[in-house]
Protein backbone atom coordinates (compact mmCIF):
# COMPACT_ATOMS: atom_id res chain seq x y z
CA UNK A 1 0.00 0.00 0.00
CA UNK A 2 1.49 3.62 -0.89
CA UNK A 3 1.64 6.32 1.70
CA UNK A 4 -1.15 7.84 -0.41
CA UNK A 5 -3.23 4.74 -0.26
CA UNK A 6 -3.08 4.99 3.86
CA UNK A 7 -3.69 8.53 3.90
CA UNK A 8 -7.30 7.44 1.85
CA UNK A 9 -7.52 4.62 4.26
CA UNK A 10 -7.15 6.32 6.62
CA UNK A 11 -9.08 9.41 6.28
CA UNK A 12 -12.37 6.68 4.91
CA UNK A 13 -12.04 5.17 8.11
CA UNK A 14 -11.95 7.76 10.32
CA UNK A 15 -15.25 9.84 8.83
CA UNK A 16 -17.42 6.81 8.98
CA UNK A 17 -20.04 7.57 11.35
CA UNK A 18 -20.46 4.03 12.99
CA UNK A 19 -17.66 1.08 12.64
CA UNK A 20 -17.89 -2.36 12.49
CA UNK A 21 -15.44 -3.98 15.27
CA UNK A 22 -13.25 -4.75 12.19
CA UNK A 23 -13.25 -1.61 10.44
CA UNK A 24 -12.24 -0.11 14.03
CA UNK A 25 -9.18 -2.61 13.87
CA UNK A 26 -8.46 -1.75 10.89
CA UNK A 27 -7.88 1.85 11.37
CA UNK A 28 -6.06 1.19 14.24
CA UNK A 29 -3.83 -1.22 11.73
CA UNK A 30 -3.84 1.68 9.40
CA UNK A 31 -2.96 4.53 12.18
CA UNK A 32 0.06 2.24 13.48
CA UNK A 33 1.52 1.89 9.79
CA UNK A 34 1.64 5.60 9.43
CA UNK A 35 3.20 6.23 12.44
CA UNK A 36 5.77 3.63 11.76
CA UNK A 37 6.47 5.05 7.94
CA UNK A 38 6.83 8.02 10.09
CA UNK A 39 9.25 7.22 12.48
CA UNK A 40 10.91 5.81 10.08
CA UNK A 41 11.10 8.75 7.59
CA UNK A 42 12.18 11.02 10.62
CA UNK A 43 14.69 8.24 11.86
CA UNK A 44 16.43 8.38 7.80
CA UNK A 45 16.20 12.08 8.15
CA UNK A 46 18.65 12.45 11.12
CA UNK A 47 20.73 9.60 10.07
CA UNK A 48 20.67 10.88 6.53
CA UNK A 49 20.19 7.85 4.64
CA UNK A 50 16.82 7.58 2.47
CA UNK A 51 14.71 4.66 2.38
CA UNK A 52 16.69 3.73 -1.32
CA UNK A 53 19.73 3.40 0.61
CA UNK A 54 20.46 6.86 -0.08
CA UNK A 55 22.40 9.39 1.36
CA UNK A 56 20.49 12.48 2.10
CA UNK A 57 23.44 14.85 3.49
Amino acid sequence: MSDQDLIEERDRLANLGEMSRCEEIRLEIVQDEWERRQALVDRESSDGVSRSGKTTK
